[in-house]
């Protein structure tokens, strides 16, 4: 496999975004990223799931990175299977400094149980004109190794949402997002689990 090359770095949009040349025959890429603070080397990060397009985005899901003004260095190689000959040899790195263009999150987000596999969800409004929409995220604590549900909502929506079809009983966790055209921005956590 070759090796890919012209990789860039732009440190606005999410933060960090690495784009390269494709390379002819990979199925996918392995995708390494450090923070780089001054005077420490820290290991490399391996990216998961590997990226399946030559681009890639360091999301907060993962890492609750990146933070404004860090200087972050990111790799890639290309796959085309398992076995260790069919990957290519690490790019040379590439380097930049963050300064993400995503929107604030909203300042406080509650949740309150309205009754048996129901709760309701409120926010402080994001006064922000790039603003695209909202994400509400619920993650089932009581089911582990789930997928969140994730409810979009247009930035004009009264905010204060009732959430149903729950399983009465479970904990949940609630955060909210906010988007732009630059995508998600870091999420904003309800205070306390609530349980309808």
């Amino acid at each position: 496999m070759a090796t890919p090359t012209g990789l860039a770095f732009d440190g606005t949009q999410q933060g960090v975004t690495v784009t390269w040349n494709k390379v002819i025959g990979a199925h996918s890429y392995d995708v390494q990223w450090r923070e780089v603070v001054s005077g420490t080397d820290k290991p490399w990060e391996t990216a998961v799931p590997a990226a399946q397009f030559n681009r890639w985005d360091l999301p907060w899901q993962y890492s609750f990175q990146p933070v404004d003004g860090h200087r972050y260095e990111v790799r890639v190689r290309a796959v085309a299977g398992d076995a260790d000959h069919l990957k290519s040899a690490w790019s040379a790195p590439v380097s930049g400094i963050a300064h993400p263009t995503t929107p604030d999150p909203p300042d406080e987000v509650t949740a309150t149980a309205a009754g048996p596999g129901e709760f309701d969800v409120s926010w402080t409004p994001v006064y922000d004109d790039s603003l695209t929409r909202y994400a509400v995220y619920v993650y089932d604590q009581d089911t582990p190794l789930t997928f969140a549900r994730v409810y979009g909502y247009a930035p004009t929506v009264r905010p204060l949402r009732r959430i149903t079809g729950l399983t009465p009983g479970h904990h949940y966790q609630v955060f909210i997002c906010s988007w732009n055209a630059a995508g998600e921005g870091k999420p904003r956590i309800a205070e306390k689990t609530v349980v309808p």
